[in-house]
């Protein structure tokens, strides 16, 4: 009988041991498809307010929290990961609201520009490969919430290598919840 209830605690052991790990997905993120590759950036996540310009600046880092180093070099904060960072206009004197917007937009209000660093290295200098968006890039973002100070929506595009317009990088299927 010993042996009987022995093994049943062992196995009511193991069992709870072998839960099934839940994953949930963080509070604030930016998440996409780049050339082909499933990103989350979820590490300092930020979203920036300009009034002065009608811009919120939404910008993350892809790595564990807690795992990338900061440095600081030549009097600028550079991380040891990849990041993105995406603009995004509004009208002046108004809230941010749900809507489309393009990097080929008149107004500031209908504008999306999108940036992404390629961290390389940290020896060689320059250490990150910048992407971003020129006149022909074609990226539209759609903010689809503004509710409860956080802003979530869709994003994609192809840009360019700030040193050779013929490199690019195609972002397709990307979202973001950023807190605001």
């Amino acid at each position: 009988m010993k042996k009987l209830w022995f093994a049943g605690l062992l196995l009511a052991a193991i069992g709870s041991a072998c839960k099934k790990d839940v994953h949930t997905a963080p509070a604030s993120y930016i998440e996409a498809s780049i050339n082909g590759v499933r990103v989350q950036f979820d590490t300092l996540v930020t979203a920036l307010v300009d009034s002065s310009v009608q811009l919120i600046e939404l910008s993350a880092y892809k790595g564990v929290p807690g795992m990338d180093t900061l440095i600081y070099s030549g009097g600028y904060q550079q991380t040891l990961s990849d990041f993105i960072l995406l603009r995004i206009g509004y009208a002046h004197g108004n809230p941010v609201a749900a809507g489309a917007r393009s990097d080929t937009a008149l107004l500031r209000k209908d504008l999306a520009l999108l940036y992404y660093g390629q961290y390389l290295n940290f020896t060689n200098q320059p250490n990150y490969d910048i992407y971003l968006d020129y006149p022909f890039s074609q990226v539209k973002a759609t903010v689809t919430s503004v509710a409860n100070n956080v802003i979530q929506g869709t994003f994609q595009g192809t840009i360019f290598a700030q040193s050779n317009t013929n490199n690019s990088v195609v972002i397709k299927d990307g979202r973001f919840r950023v807190k605001l």
